[in-house]
């Protein structure tokens, strides 16, 4: 009887790790995709409106704290159900799940753990029960516990890979400013310049002169995400006097000449 009850119980574990497998990595693909969904969401964002360092900060914090906690979820519940922890998925569980998964088991499998506790507890029909699990045992031998599992669902594959699919495409049209957030999202507390659509340098600097004399500055364009402008403002101010020319650009370069300096210039550029 040892024996056969034995079979049955291997029988029942092997059904109750498919099923436990199948809960797992249905857990695990029903979260990627709420998890994709959502980074894709704080790219957008993050790409559009530059997060602050602070609220970039706590958001991904959080982030990482309800998806970690979500996969460490469905990683427990399976070694919980695996291992029977707490009554969880034990044997007479198991055993109406494979009940009603199959007509040529129904009850009886159910029954056979019923008989084997009769027997622990003492019987007069040990003979009986012993053939009853031995013809359990048999029937089980026909039919792959293989055959007797929980699937993923069709429609979540579908709907998690329509989700992928949509952060691939969006990803790639945008590939620059979705791997600058990206950069920026997996490492919230850095802090990281605010991209503009150019940036202007003095090449001139600092210059002395002697007086009456006439000298020329030059400002250069540096093209970030945007493009430069054809003209700028040169503002200088000099004796509290307040001025500004429009100046055309040359090769990223703009030009502009102080005739017969008598007095220190400050200069800047403007858009």
């Amino acid at each position: 009887m040892s024996r056969s009850i034995d079979s049955i119980k291997n029988y029942i574990h092997s059904v109750r790790l498919q099923i436990s497998s199948i809960d797992l990595w249905t857990g695990i693909l029903r979260l990627s995709g709420y998890f994709l969904a959502t980074f894709l969401l704080f790219l957008i964002i993050e790409s559009i409106f530059y997060i602050d360092t602070f609220y970039r900060h706590k958001t991904m914090r959080m982030f990482w704290l309800i998806y970690g906690s979500g996969y460490a979820y469905y990683i427990l519940r399976f070694i919980i159900h695996k291992n029977q922890w707490f009554g969880n998925s034990d044997d007479e569980t198991i055993a109406r799940y494979i009940s009603g998964e199959s007509k040529d088991i129904e009850d009886r499998i159910l029954n056979s753990l019923q008989l084997e506790k009769r027997n622990i507890i003492g019987s007069d029909d040990t003979s009986l029960i012993d053939a009853a699990l031995n013809r359990m045992r048999d029937i089980l031998n026909k039919i792959p516990a293989s055959s007797i599992k929980r699937s993923i669902s069709k429609r979540l594959i579908n709907n998690v890979s329509m989700i992928a699919a949509f952060f691939i495409l969006v990803f790639g049209v945008y590939f620059s400013s979705m791997t600058s957030a990206t950069q920026r999202l997996l490492n919230p507390s850095i802090e990281f310049p605010i991209p503009l659509p150019f940036h202007l340098s003095s090449l001139s600097g600092n210059l002395d002169i002697l007086g009456g004399d006439s000298i020329g500055v030059s400002i250069a364009g540096v093209s970030g995400i945007g493009q430069l402008p054809d003209s700028v403002s040169i503002k200088w101010e000099a004796q509290g006097i307040l001025k500004e020319k429009r100046v055309a650009q040359h090769d990223e370069v703009y030009d502009y000449y102080f005739y017969s300096v008598n007095t220190d210039i400050v200069y800047w550029a403007e858009v």
